[in-house]
């Protein structure tokens, strides 16, 4: 009976977090508080760009969804740049659709990422980390790019 009224409260839980989201364009917002949180963001960083402050991340509510640009850079031949849309967001973790540029001041190319990637808010941290973290462009394929969104 313990186990029929605990799937029974989940699946209630389930259903009214449902019923209250969002639709916004391209993107589903599932908790109000984190697209607070987002909007109202400390900038975004490239964990291995030493020495430059916090980038600008902008987030902004159109009829297509939420879009967003962030930039941290140039620094000494360094820099982060991504443009995109939010198409979902909940209570830890947002999913960012657009493009991701790295430059890299040892590399003769800028790293360019296309798709969807994953971030999420991990125990007591201060920002969203990007999951998706490797590199993979050629003469970077070793490295991990933490991307953050600071709060």
């Amino acid at each position: 009976m313990l186990r029929f009224a605990t799937t029974l409260t989940f699946l209630f839980a389930a259903a009214a977090a449902t019923a209250q989201a969002r639709t916004l364009g391209d993107t589903q917002i599932v908790n109000e508080a984190a697209l607070a949180k987002l909007k109202n963001n400390k900038g975004v960083t490239l964990q291995w760009l030493w020495g430059a402050g916090p980038g600008k991340f902008v987030v902004t509510e159109t009829p297509t969804g939420i879009t967003v640009s962030g930039q941290q850079g140039p620094h000494n031949g360094d820099q982060l740049v991504m443009t995109g849309v939010i198409t979902r967001i909940q209570t830890n973790t947002f999913w960012f659709k657009g493009r991701i540029a790295i430059t890299d001041n040892e590399t003769t190319e800028v790293c360019v990422r296309e798709g969807t990637y994953t971030f999420r808010i991990i125990g007591a941290r201060r920002f969203w980390r990007m999951k998706e973290n490797a590199a993979g462009c050629p003469g970077r394929a070793d490295l991990a790019d933490y991307v953050d969104i600071r709060f």
